[in-house]
Order: structure tokens, then C-alpha cells, then sequence
């Protein structure tokens, strides 16, 4: 997604990255916490899911459960 930014935003779309993933450990989380990290929009943590199953998304352990 992150290589299609610049494509969105000429179209006045803002992404916003959300990962199950918590911020608050950097060494065990997602790339996108840890530092120089190099992406263009924000990536929101969702460590208990509740975003992702919201806007029902599937993903990984979700299955089922969206």
C-alpha cells in the first residue's frame, strides 16, 4: 500500500495503517514502529482487534471472527 501513497493522495484519499501489532514493543512489533521506518501515513495500533473486526477485516487469527 505504502508504494501507492503518493497515487491516493492526488485523489485527496488519506491512509492510515492499522496493525494488531503494539507500539509500545517496537522489538516485537510491526516494522512500521521501528525506527527509520520509512512510511508516508500513520500506522495505528490495535493490539485487541477492535478496529480491525469493525471494519471486518480478516486477517490473520480473525477468520471467522470479523
Amino acid at each position: 500500500m505504502a508504494g501507492y501513497a503518493q497515487q491516493f493522495e492526488k485523489h485527496g484519499v488519506k491512509l492510515l495503517g492499522i496493525s494488531y501489532d503494539d507500539v509500545a514493543s517496537p522489538d516485537q512489533g510491526h516494522e512500521a514502529f521501528k525506527p527509520g521506518a520509512k512510511l508516508t501515513y500513520p500506522i495505528m495500533p490495535d493490539p485487541n482487534r477492535k478496529a480491525i473486526k469493525e471494519l471486518n477485516h480478516g486477517g490473520p487469527g480473525l477468520e471467522g471472527h470479523a
